[in-house]
């Protein structure tokens, strides 16, 4: 007989992969940082086919019954920019993942890669890491996107090809560029 999702989550699998992100995160809400409150463990995103516990600790988010609800709530912004999206060319879905891989200085997508899109994410991460909100460097930041996109992407390359990436990046831009295809 076929499990429910609620039957599902007493699994020993599922309780020790929830306490696994529930210990990641110090028994405490991501969002609210409340250490006095209900957890529960959120899966960031669904694969159709998987058990709840066939996830990666870094797909699960520890909140607060409150932000939890609140999470379920709302519309995933991803979700609905993916659906209006072209399934090939520029602006993709794959595109749109390079990006965001870039973004986060994660693996490039094994599908799809697109390195423009791939350093125009990690320039983006630089840049909102860089630059405050001051009116100067709104200009700055504005000025630099009026280029066009071969000039974009000649700054995306000096600036992966720099000796010193700024320390937060968890790997360097020009080790990712040596990894290309």
């Amino acid at each position: 007989m076929k499990k429910t999702y609620w039957e599902k989550l007493k699994d020993p699998r599922w309780q020790r992969l929830r306490l696994e992100a529930m210990q990641s995160q110090n028994f405490t809400c991501e969002l609210c940082y409340d250490d006095t409150k209900t957890l529960n463990v959120h899966h960031k995103q669904y694969f159709k086919g998987r058990e709840p516990w066939e996830y990666d600790v870094g797909q699960l988010s520890v909140l607060c019954e409150d932000c939890h609800e609140e999470e379920h709530r709302t519309e995933d912004e991803l979700r609905v920019l993916c659906s209006y999206l072209p399934l090939d060319g520029p602006g993709s879905r794959s595109s749109i993942a390079s990006l965001v891989a870039g973004y986060s200085y994660g693996d490039k997508p094994t599908n799809g890669f697109d390195p423009y899109a791939y350093f125009a994410g990690m320039f983006a991460n630089h840049v909102l890491a860089t630059y405050g909100p001051s009116l100067e460097n709104v200009a700055r930041v504005a000025k630099l996107s009026a280029t066009d996109g071969a000039e974009m992407f000649s700054l995306l390359l000096d600036y992966a090809n720099r000796k010193n990436p700024p320390s937060t990046q968890s790997r360097s831009a020009a080790g990712v560029l040596e990894s290309f295809p």
